[in-house]
């Protein structure tokens, strides 16, 4: 936890090992004087936080938009890593889909909460509720530091938007014309009303 060092009568101070993970300390002063005399101070506690100003971002910003075939079941929005300032002894906990990009969080019943999306890798993915549908949707992630083990509260940060286009949606199909279609034909006057341009 710590180690004690003397200094000149009467102080003492204390090296704590490691402050890379939020956690209380607590101890005691046992004092012992000449005669065999001791004295046990009142409680000391030493408090490690996650610091108010976290900065949490993405590692890498994704593809977006991102694009699904209709009624496929494996694939959905592929999100970025997440990381913070003091990611190591703060990590992020918690990610929560929103339509709106700040408090209250405002909820999107037609996509399913984020799941890892099974790389190894940690990424999460966000999948329809129904796939069967021809549509878009854009949405932001809620990312919580969790601090509630200190009773400090939590570090929130809205991060998006992010686009997720499914099926035959309006961006995700691309027309053009096929190569056996004729652009230009040349007639004549008095030519025949009737099959005049045919194309397949």
């Amino acid at each position: 936890m710590f180690t004690s060092t003397s200094g000149s009568q009467p102080a003492y101070w204390h090296d704590i090992y490691s402050t890379t993970y939020p956690e209380i300390i607590q101890f005691k002063v046992l004092s012992t004087f000449t005669n065999g005399m001791t004295h046990t101070s009142a409680m000391i506690t030493l408090t490690k936080y996650c610091a108010n100003n976290l900065v949490v971002t993405e590692v890498s910003a994704p593809t977006n938009p991102q694009f699904m075939a209709h009624s496929e079941s494996a694939s959905g929005f592929t999100l970025p890593l997440y990381t913070n300032t003091q990611v190591t002894g703060c990590p992020n906990t918690n990610f929560e889909i929103s339509s709106s990009n700040s408090n209250p969080l405002v909820a999107m019943s037609e996509l399913q909460d984020p799941v890892d999306d099974g790389t190894g890798n940690g990424n999460l993915i966000v999948k329809p509720t129904d796939n069967s549908l021809h549509r878009g949707y854009v949405f932001y992630i809620k990312v919580t530091v969790d601090k509630v083990h200190l009773n400090l509260g939590d570090t929130e940060v809205y991060l998006g938007p992010y686009d997720l286009r499914m099926g035959c949606y309006p961006d995700s199909v691309i027309f053009t014309d096929g190569v056996g279609l004729v652009h230009d034909v040349a007639l004549w006057v008095g030519d025949s009303l009737t099959g005049l341009y045919t194309f397949d």
